[in-house]
């Protein structure tokens, strides 16, 4: 059963010591901040989440019920967008 808070679209990431240790800490930073530039805020419920026993592919997150595997600062941003259908121009800020 997927999690839901007020029918937003859940995205996790793990925090089990293994995704943690390949840089999960600095991507809830870029995510956070991801969703505050496009104000995905009311569509989104962001989280950790304990682990997705997917160690050796780590860093990993979820959006919705599709998990992402090797997840790094290079390409987490255009995960989130290519998600929700967003282009980096319709950001007009």
């Amino acid at each position: 059963m997927t999690e839901k808070n007020n029918d937003k679209i859940p995205i996790y990431i793990c925090m089990g010591s293994s995704c943690f240790s390949k840089g999960a800490r600095i991507l809830v930073e870029i995510i956070n901040n991801t969703i505050e530039q496009y104000q995905l805020q009311d569509k989104v419920d962001f989280r950790g989440k304990r682990c997705f026993d997917r160690c050796a592919d780590g860093p990993n997150i979820q959006i919705g019920d599709q998990i992402y595997n090797r997840v790094n600062p290079e390409n987490i941003k255009s995960i989130i967008l290519n998600y929700f259908s967003i282009h980096e121009s319709a950001n007009t800020d």
